[in-house]
């Protein structure tokens, strides 16, 4: 489904081991972006600068791998503008409106922001991502900055943020996470083979859940 910048990244090109907070934390809500649904969907230019994609799906994704249980119909969308005068840069923006009201379609609606900016060994990438699971309000974003320090070697910094119920923080299910993380990318043959470190300091409000640190290593090759 057209959502979310890093949602529509392949595995193979993604900057960082994992994806950020707000598409990856599945099991505290993490599903806006990287879903999938029955559909039908139509996209591609408006303008040489701007490109569309538009759809009607089952739903938000929570039919992924399931039958769909109900005759909801979501509309999903994004745009994309890639300004003439600024080189590098793109902005764009995506969201879901679920059309659900009752309790057996309760709503799923999603909106976010993105930017990103790649020139001269420089990658400045950054998303926002807020939406509504029934009575759950949740809220996700990052900031991401890599650099080329030789053509086959990124460094790459980012921090991450998500938030599955901006009404409570009570407990590991709700409590707001923000990782830090740090790394590099190391291109054998571009995203054909390639090696990935990351440094992960993981952190959660007032302390509800001890912060952490995580060692994620990944080698992927692809024909």
């Amino acid at each position: 489904m057209p959502l979310s910048l890093e949602g529509l990244q392949s595995s193979a090109a993604l900057d960082t081991v994992e994806r950020a907070l707000f598409v990856s934390d599945r099991a505290r809500g993490g599903a806006y972006g990287d879903v999938r649904d029955l559909g039908v969907m139509a996209y591609g230019p408006l303008t040489p600068q701007v490109d569309y994609q538009i759809g009607f799906f089952n739903g938000s994704g929570e039919n992924q791998n399931d039958v769909d249980k109900n005759d909801q119909k979501a509309v999903a969308g994004r745009l994309v503008v890639r300004p003439s005068f600024f080189k590098g840069l793109q902005i764009g923006g995506s969201g879901v409106w679920g059309n659900g009201q009752r309790a057996d379609r309760p709503r799923r609606d999603r909106i976010g922001g993105e930017l990103l900016f790649v020139r001269r060994g420089v990658t400045l990438k950054s998303e926002m991502m807020t939406g509504v699971d029934g009575d759950l309000h949740r809220r996700g974003y990052y900031g991401h900055f890599g650099y080329h320090l030789k053509p086959k070697v990124e460094g790459v910094f980012r921090f991450d943020s998500w938030d599955p119920d901006t009404a409570r923080e009570v407990n590991s299910i709700n409590v707001t996470e923000r990782d830090y993380i740090a790394g590099f990318n190391y291109y054998l043959n571009e995203n054909q083979v390639k090696l990935q470190f990351n440094y992960q300091h993981k952190t959660f409000a007032h302390g509800i859940v001890p912060s952490r640190n995580v060692w994620l290593f990944n080698l992927q090759t692809s024909w």
